[in-house]
């Protein structure tokens, strides 16, 4: 079968309800660890740790050989506590009644089957042009960044529901059945290994850390993936391989996760009839009845930057797939009730 992958990131927990921003977990974890060693560190400038992965490769600069064994302590007691502090959240997400169930099924079947109908025109004529000529099923696959398993349970719930005629495209008379398929947690979860870090040496600022094997394991997440010998990489890029259109959502094309759009970019460079849709949440500014058209111009002008800039794509290579990249924002997908109000 031909793949449609969609790649997931926080903002769909944040979407169905979650508290999953890292703000929300560093008052957590500084509540239950106020005497670690990062703990102290995040609550002097939250700022300097708006991204939690970016942070921890920073801070290296300042452990000196004496510290190393509190600072690997510290960090062993942030992941875990991470850990309990999304499972806690999750603990929130109810999809047990039957009319919940159904809400789900249905919400996940229009998300993934009508994912182009609110882009504009031209867009959407080439993504049809692109599903009239898959001559077999497509199956909707997805790559997710997160730890928790939000998505997994509404696929869960859709499975249940919807167990036959998921979709169907129809291409020069025949019919082909479309199916849901699987979810792959790229950095793991919180029921397994979680990995946790930078994209590479670059992104850590001691440079006696770079040689030691074990701390290039622990903290550059190809690394650990690899030292983890579970195979996500490779998976990840058959699957990004079998696709014809990929989707991000929730996902802020950060630079910890150089490596994807990296390779997400060759992706594209490869076959100029691909596509890669990033859809995006745009807030309203306060005081401001709507989004104009400068704010949602511009917000997509800095996502494409941003892809361009953590692709380390050269003008001319750019310029070569810009056409291919089309950025959504707010589309009413994934609006999943499934969210318990926190106690």
């Amino acid at each position: 079968m031909t793949r449609l992958t969609f790649l997931i990131g926080n903002g769909f927990d944040l979407n169905v309800g979650l508290n999953t921003k890292y703000r929300d977990f560093y008052d957590y974890y500084i509540s239950n660890h106020p005497d670690d060693m990062l703990a102290k560190a995040i609550e002097e400038n939250y700022v300097y740790w708006s991204d939690l992965e970016l942070g921890l490769g920073r801070c290296t600069k300042n452990i000196k050989e004496e510290d190393e064994e509190a600072f690997w302590h510290s960090e062993e007691n942030l992941e875990e506590e991470l850990r309990t502090y999304l499972k806690s959240e999750m603990e929130r997400v109810n999809i047990k009644n039957d009319e919940r169930k159904r809400e789900t099924a249905i919400e996940m079947q229009r998300s993934l089957t009508e994912f182009q109908r609110e882009l504009p025109e031209v867009q959407r004529k080439h993504i049809k042009i692109i599903f009239d000529r898959i001559m077999e099923g497509i199956e909707y696959s997805f790559i997710t960044f997160n730890y928790t398993k939000v998505l997994d349970q509404c696929i869960s719930a859709t499975r249940e529901v919807i167990r036959v005629d998921f979709g169907k495209h129809n291409v020069g008379g025949r019919t082909f059945d479309d199916i849901i398929g699987d979810v792959l947690h790229i950095h793991g979860a919180t029921d397994t290994d979680m990995v946790l870090g930078v994209n590479d040496e670059e992104q850590i600022a001691n440079k006696e850390f770079i040689k030691n094997p074990s701390y290039r394991q622990i903290l550059i997440k190809e690394e650990t993936n690899r030292r983890l010998d579970n195979g996500k990489i490779e998976e990840a890029r058959k699957m990004i391989d079998e696709s014809v259109i990929l989707c991000t959502f929730g996902i802020s094309i950060g630079s910890t996760d150089r490596m994807w759009w990296q390779y997400i970019c060759e992706w594209l460079r490869k076959d100029g009839e691909r596509r890669l849709i990033i859809f995006i949440k745009v807030e309203k500014e306060e005081g401001k009845k709507g989004i104009g058209k400068y704010t949602l111009f511009t917000r997509q002008d800095e996502m494409l930057d941003r892809l361009k800039t953590n692709a380390g794509m050269s003008d001319e290579a750019w310029n070569g797939i810009k056409g291919q990249v089309y950025v959504k924002c707010n589309a009413e997908i994934f609006n999943f009730k499934i969210v318990d109000k926190k106690l």
